[in-house]
């Protein structure tokens, strides 16, 4: 499903390539450890199933926080808001991951800010897609880290938040030479 904005442009103009660029949206990957997924289901069906009604989940979720949710790659979850909040972005993360981590799975989920161009590409099917350095850094944290049971990574721009600093419990991680943090749990609620 595409988000409202490219709804609205592909019914004025179906045939034009469109693009928006956003200069703060805040995006988030989760990726689910596909062999926990598989390990903990009898079969494929029952693992696709299981991904399926993850993904059902995580868009009732979405909306509560306004956000997109933009893509669905295998065990590859990406959303976005140009509206909403650092503290939004940590609580969506957080339920994501609680959500997953309850099914006995393994993810991990990684929080970024910044400049994010989005749009379709092709005329006879376009294909809503994400670009930019946010969409690169939270898909290559999160499918780096899904060893790990239930993570939450975040850069240091959602964490310069005042309201993140305050909330949440902060282990540095130096990612490919960024400075990103774990974010270990909830300080207040």
């Amino acid at each position: 499903s595409y988000p409202d904005d490219v709804i609205e442009s592909l019914l004025k103009n179906p045939y034009n390539t469109m693009s928006w660029y956003s200069p703060r949206t805040i995006i988030i990957s989760c990726r689910i450890n596909s062999s926990s997924l598989t390990r903990n289901y009898k079969s494929l069906i029952q693992a696709v199933s299981e991904l399926s009604s993850i993904y059902n989940t995580i868009s009732g979720v979405c909306a509560k926080y306004n956000f997109s949710k933009i893509l669905l790659l295998g065990d590859l979850c990406i959303m976005y808001t140009e509206i909403g909040t650092a503290t939004d972005g940590m609580e969506l993360a957080f339920t994501i991951e609680g959500f997953v981590t309850a099914r006995s799975l393994k993810c991990c989920v990684a929080v970024d800010c910044g400049p994010l161009l989005r749009g379709l590409i092709g005329d006879t099917y376009p294909k809503y897609s994400i670009w930019g350095d946010v969409a690169d850094n939270v898909i290559q944290i999160s499918s780096s880290y899904t060893n790990h049971q239930g993570s939450v990574i975040a850069s240091s721009s959602i964490c310069q938040d005042h309201s993140i600093q305050s909330n949440y419990k902060l282990d540095p991680v130096d990612i490919n030479g960024s400075k990103w943090f774990y974010i270990l749990k909830l300080l207040y609620i």
